[in-house]
């Protein structure tokens, strides 16, 4: 995938990303890592059309578009990761 910040406003900031298949998308984020908006020419608009892998592509742009804008500006967008859960210990 490749990024490219193509705006950024008060509210956020605009992302083109590429996909794997070519397909480009531009994403809105929030600087607090919400999605504001998405559109791309590769794919059905409704999710309940895409297929499984279309979804998953959707998805890994939206992520990615997260990414970008942390690595790229700072900006607190990334989701935290869950705690791992301690392992059990039988004695």
């Amino acid at each position: 995938m490749n990024g490219k910040i193509i705006d950024e406003d008060d509210r956020g900031i605009g992302v083109r990303v590429t996909d794997n298949n070519q397909v480009n998308h531009t994403v809105a984020v929030g600087f607090d890592g919400t999605i504001q908006g998405h559109s791309q020419d590769g794919y059905h608009d409704e999710a309940a059309k895409r297929t499984h892998d279309d979804n998953e592509r959707v998805e890994q742009a939206r992520r990615f578009a997260r990414y970008y804008v942390f690595q790229e500006r700072g900006y607190d967008t990334l989701r935290p990761l869950k705690k791992p859960r301690p392992p059990l210990v039988f004695s």
